[in-house]
């Protein structure tokens, strides 16, 4: 079941940090209006091991979604849009 981990927003926004294992893999996705997210880009960062955040992935319309199976904390920062969009996260069981 998919959660929202930022609401629809054309504000800049960033995830509170989140974790992966290697068991549980999770989905993250766009979401929102067809016409907002052809113009959507968010970045996927995970922490390193001194606390810094490394971009790891980059999703648009054309790649709306990702599946991050390394085991890690991650988060997912959106900057500031035209059109208002979210982003979701989904657990693979």
């Amino acid at each position: 079941m998919a959660t929202s981990i930022i609401n629809s927003t054309a504000n800049a926004a960033t995830s509170e940090p989140f974790n992966v294992t290697d068991v549980l893999p999770v989905v993250i996705n766009l979401s929102g209006k067809a016409s907002a997210i052809d113009h959507a880009m968010v970045a996927v960062e995970l922490q390193s091991s001194s606390g810094e955040w490394m971009h790891v992935r980059t999703l648009f319309a054309s790649r709306p979604t990702t599946t991050l199976n390394a085991a890690g904390t991650y988060r997912v920062r959106k900057p500031a849009s035209t059109g208002a969009f979210g982003v979701d996260r989904g657990d693979i069981a």
